[in-house]
């Protein structure tokens, strides 16, 4: 149980820095497109950048709760699974404001070109690479039901008892 706790600490240190380093990358993400607002692309880029960079911090702040709640000893609880959900609804979230950020970039930079077999691999290939970046969040979720039925299990047989 210490050992958990000891890990929890640094993990929980690690998503505060994340945390804090995502919020200041994407508030000088915001101000650097309001800055060089001369330049479209440079513009669009930026504000969808700043959104992935959101959505990691929103990551990253679910994850410090998570072991937040781990350093102090709660380890199966209500609490527990909550955050874990949280964290893999937010890795979806995150995944998808990287690809519509890609999108977005890749659009900008090829829309006055005309359409390639490049340009419909890019598509297909970031189409992939979504799907298979979604396979760690329902890692997370299945986590998630297993506590929360480990947990359910455990509330019964003290009943019985």
């Amino acid at each position: 149980m210490k050992r958990i706790q000891n890990v929890s600490i640094i993990f929980r240190a690690i998503s505060l820095c994340v945390f804090i380093l995502c919020i200041v990358g994407a508030f000088s993400l915001v101000i650097s497109s309001f800055i060089v607002g001369a330049f479209a692309v440079l513009k669009n880029e930026s504000i969808t950048s700043a959104g992935a960079e959101i959505f990691m911090g929103i990551w990253a702040w679910f994850c410090y709760r998570l072991f937040n709640l781990c350093a102090h000893g709660d380890l199966f609880t209500s609490k527990i699974v909550f955050y874990i959900r949280r964290v893999g609804y937010t890795y979806f979230l995150m995944m998808l404001a990287s690809f519509v950020s890609r999108l977005f970039l890749v659009h900008q930079v090829t829309a006055n070109l005309p359409a390639t077999k490049t340009n419909s691999e890019w598509q297909l290939n970031g189409l992939i690479s979504l799907l298979i970046s979604f396979v760690p969040g329902l890692l997370i979720l299945f986590i998630a039901w297993i506590m929360d039925e480990g947990r359910k299990i455990q509330e019964e047989q003290e009943l019985t008892v």
